[in-house]
């Protein structure tokens, strides 16, 4: 990440990296498959673990020992803080929450006077955002000399006048489809040899009095991307898929895996209001190398303790192929 600065412009030294890291991913340069793969690896690890913690304070109360498994959380916390992507936090705390209340739930048999708790809960959950956030932006140079009040107002605030200022002055069309949504499959395809453009994530930026931003909520992909009708469809499609993979996790409460997935894709519910985060986000090689991870730690750490006939089987197959070598010699 400190190379990757130094090519933006970064003059040295660690206090100004996180700064000419942004500089250097809004000009397309990124620090590598592999590093990003590593940091895939310690999403899945901390998300595993996390759930581990959570099933264990809810089904058997707190130990200290526990905090051991929110060891991966805080490798994960150091990737995050090094992609100078502040946002990235919410992805955090909202699979804490939703796993947190969806096992708290399972326990009290979904007793809907638990709303109120887990509301509190939501509220508490935000402002520890929004603190992250605004510590994060100190470290990158952003939002200095500027009140906590104001920065933090511009980005929960700003998409709505953002939004409106897109209807009302719509962008000239680039003439290729999915541009905005689809960006990872426009990176493969020119890989692989096409002749298409390097297309950029970031919005332009308008301004308004005193203040500028590029938020627009994620309806201007989706309008940019497939007309309004589009854009109608697809937030239709989007909350069928998450209201019947909610139901299914609510129904069955032996889905734990069910359950680490869910809380993982649905913060992008939670963005709606700033960007999209689904079409951008499922259509990646990342996501896929997440899904990955995730099931392989979930079943070596989580699915052979849960699930006692998975070891006697095992246990099963290593006291055979002992019998074995011992009778043959």
């Amino acid at each position: 990440t400190y190379q990757l600065s130094i090519t933006a412009g970064n003059p040295g030294g660690l206090s100004l990296m996180l700064k000419y890291v942004r500089e250097a991913k809004l000009n397309f340069a990124t620090i590598g498959k592999v590093a990003n793969i590593f940091a895939v690896v310690a999403q899945g690890a901390a998300y595993v673990f996390v759930f581990i913690f959570l099933y264990n304070f809810v089904w058997r109360g707190f130990k200290w020992r526990d905090f051991i498994y929110l060891i991966p959380l805080i490798l994960l916390i150091v990737f995050q803080i090094l992609s100078a992507t502040r946002a990235i936090f919410i992805i955090d705390i909202v699979f804490i929450l939703i796993v947190g209340c969806v096992l708290y739930q399972q326990k009290k048999r979904w007793n809907y006077w638990n709303t109120v708790k887990i509301l509190l809960l939501g509220i508490a959950a935000l402002c520890i955002f929004l603190v992250m956030f605004r510590m994060t932006g100190f470290m990158k140079d952003s939002g200095t000399g500027v009140s906590m009040f104001s920065s933090i107002s511009k980005y929960i605030g700003f998409s709505i006048p953002g939004f409106n200022d897109y209807v009302l002055n719509p962008r000239p069309e680039t003439g290729y489809l999915g541009d905005h949504t689809l960006l990872s499959l426009y990176s493969v395809l020119r890989q692989l040899g096409l002749d298409l453009p390097q297309l950029s994530i970031h919005h332009d930026f308008v301004a308004f009095p005193g203040i500028e931003s590029n938020v627009y909520t994620c309806l201007r992909r989706y309008i940019e991307d497939y007309t309004y009708l589009g854009m109608y469809v697809i937030m239709a499609a989007i909350g069928a898929f998450f209201s019947a993979f909610f139901h299914t996790v609510q129904r069955r409460p032996n889905s734990n895996f069910l359950l680490v997935l869910y809380a993982n894709f649905a913060y992008s519910l939670f963005m709606f209001s700033i960007d999209d985060q689904f079409l951008l986000y499922i259509f990646t090689t990342s996501f896929v190398y997440l899904i990955i991870f995730i099931s392989v730690f979930y079943y070596f750490f989580v699915y052979r303790h849960l699930h006692p006939k998975v070891r006697t089987r095992q246990s099963s197959r290593v006291c055979q192929m002992r019998r074995e070598a011992e009778r043959k010699g």
